[in-house]
């Protein structure tokens, strides 16, 4: 489904917001303008272009660090929400020691 229909199909369904990696979506007037007429939180991850599971985590990690924001914001109006990537290199996230036998 294009976007401009699938914004109102959604709020019809009483959906209350989308999670898209799509953030073009703002800069098309037509496609913003429905995202507003909607109703719905706009709520947009960024691609990192990166492959497979690293992508997938890094996706989850960031939806699940910021979700906590989005629905705790009390938006007067329509709102669109960028999060911004969780740090995923290896030293940012985990430690990693060798235990001795």
């Amino acid at each position: 489904m294009e976007d401009v229909p699938l914004l109102s199909t959604l709020r019809a369904r009483a959906f209350d917001a989308i999670v898209t990696r799509d953030r073009a979506q703002l800069k098309n007037p037509e496609e913003r303008e429905a995202v507003a007429a909607s109703g719905l939180r706009w709520i947009g991850v960024a691609d990192k272009k990166l492959r497979g599971l690293e992508q997938l985590t890094i996706t989850v990690s960031t939806l699940i660090a910021g979700m906590r924001f989005v629905f705790e914001h009390d938006p007067q109006g329509p709102t669109s929400y960028a999060l911004q990537t969780v740090p995923h290199g290896e030293t940012q996230r985990i430690k990693i020691r060798l235990l001795a036998a």
